[in-house]
Parts: structure tokens; sequence; C-alpha cells
């Protein structure tokens, strides 16, 4: 599973909103048929990599802080992994 957990916390920690995403990427409050960032971080949407290469661009941050993978519990479980 991807998490946006990582831009979560960046945002809470420099007193941001989710709206701050929203105007500085330029993806309004009603983008793609959704609410743009914010239903992408409350419901785990998916992103373009233009996005992600967006966000990193206005945050100043790499991927990693932005979004982390979390491995599936019946992935480790049952070896269906590709590592």
């Amino acid at each position: 599973m991807i998490s946006y957990q990582p831009i979560r916390d960046w945002l809470n920690e420099h007193g941001h909103s989710v709206y701050y995403i929203n105007q500085k990427i330029g993806m309004t409050y009603y983008s793609r048929g959704f609410a743009g960032f914010y239903k992408v971080l409350n419901d785990n949407y998916f992103i373009s990599f233009d996005t992600l290469d967006k966000i990193c661009k206005v945050t100043g941050l790499p991927v990693s802080k932005i979004v982390e993978f979390i491995p599936d519990t019946d992935e480790k479980e049952s070896g269906t992994s590709f590592s």
C-alpha cells in the first residue's frame, strides 16, 4: 500500500493545510472529478508522477518524504512479494 503519511506529517509540522498544496500545484478543489489533494490524502487516491513531481518542487521534499510504501500483511505472510 502507498501511504501519504509523510506529507501529512510535513503539512502538520509546517502549519500548512491541504489547501496549501492544492493552490501551489494548481490542483483545484474539484480537480479531476474529486476534491483535489484533500481526497488524495484522506482516501489514498492515486496521483500521477507529474503531480508527485510538482509536490516535490513546491515543498523541496524528496519522494520518500511525500509517500511511503507499506507492504500488505498478506504479501509478507504468503511470500507473494517480488523481493
